[in-house]
């Protein structure tokens, strides 16, 4: 299936870190339609958060996240988990634990507090 990516890539990137398959990833991610990465996809970028923080790209996370930190909103605390991994810097993983349970999301503010994107 080509061309649906806008309503199945935030999932089969899900899919590849539940099933621990970095290379699956990582080919997922390096085939996203940058389209598809703007402003309005916020569960392509969140799922993206977490699949950058699980290959360890640091450099793609220092350059993307700030932006996504400063918006209120969906995406802002996967940001702000992916970013304080990378960064091995615990404040902005329990900022991030904390914006997740601000807005109901007590599993991903668990795996947040252990330090854990992938399934």
């Amino acid at each position: 299936m080509t061309g649906y990516g806008f309503a199945t890539d935030a999932v089969r990137i899900l899919l590849a870190l539940a099933k621990r398959d970095l290379a699956e990833a990582r080919e997922i991610v390096e085939q996203l339609d940058p389209e598809l990465l703007e402003t309005w996809s916020v569960r392509i970028r969140a799922s993206l958060f977490d699949a950058l923080a699980a290959l360890g790209e640091r450099q793609r996370i220092e350059a993307d996240a700030p932006e996504w930190i400063e918006r209120p909103g969906y995406a802002r605390p996967f940001a702000l988990r992916a970013l304080g991994l990378v960064r091995e810097d615990e404040a902005l993983v329990e900022q991030a634990a904390a914006a997740f349970d601000a807005m109901g999301l007590a599993w991903h503010a668990q795996r947040t507090r252990e330090r854990s994107v992938i399934g």
